[in-house]
């Protein structure tokens, strides 16, 4: 793909410079404006092309440094791990005891939904990193009645992304953990 993008400024290049030699041999006003509007809206698109390459170069690079804080995080994969644990049919429940890092849990998805609320990132980016993890945690038994259920009031935007991803999840046929959906 990459390769795909560089022959194609390349030829929009070659195009340039033989519409300037071209305007300079004729030296016509009418063919002088022609090209100059032909090279000017090209290199509009090459500018917005290139905006939107930075663009994604950010969003890549702040999923990752999210990916890395949550990842990071002794109290987040404290939870994690019993959350996969009864993923994994295990004995294990979360419990008063684990509320704090339950809480800490939760408030990074209730951030993450906040941004994705906004329009800062979209569900389609952030799916592969947290979809899992998320649905880990909002599907469990223990976690609605100890959290969510029980605070609902402090996870509204958390609610209304898990009720947004599901669909997501949904129509792009991809798993959802503990959902009785994927039964």
């Amino acid at each position: 793909m990459k390769n795909k993008h560089t022959t194609l400024f390349l030829m929009l290049f070659i195009f340039i410079v033989g519409a300037s030699v071209f305007t300079v041999i004729l030296a016509e006003d009418a063919v002088i404006s022609v090209i100059s509007t032909v090279s000017t809206l090209l290199g509009i698109l090459g500018l917005l092309y290139s905006f939107s390459l930075d663009r994604n170069i950010s969003e890549a690079s702040f999923l990752f440094d999210l990916h890395n804080s949550f990842r990071g995080n002794e109290k987040i994969q404290a939870i994690s791990v019993k959350l996969e644990e009864v993923f994994l049919g295990k004995d294990t429940h979360i419990t008063e005891e684990d509320r704090h890092n339950l809480v800490e849990y939760l408030t990074f998805f209730e951030a993450l939904a906040s941004m994705e609320g906004r329009g800062v990132i979209s569900i389609s980016s952030f799916d592969s990193l947290f979809g899992y993890d998320f649905f880990l945690a909002v599907n469990n038994e223990d976690v609605r009645a100890l959290e969510l259920e029980t605070y609902n009031m402090y996870y509204t935007k958390l609610t209304a992304l898990a009720e947004k991803w599901e669909k997501y999840r949904i129509k792009h046929k991809l798993p959802i953990p503990l959902s009785e959906k994927n039964k």
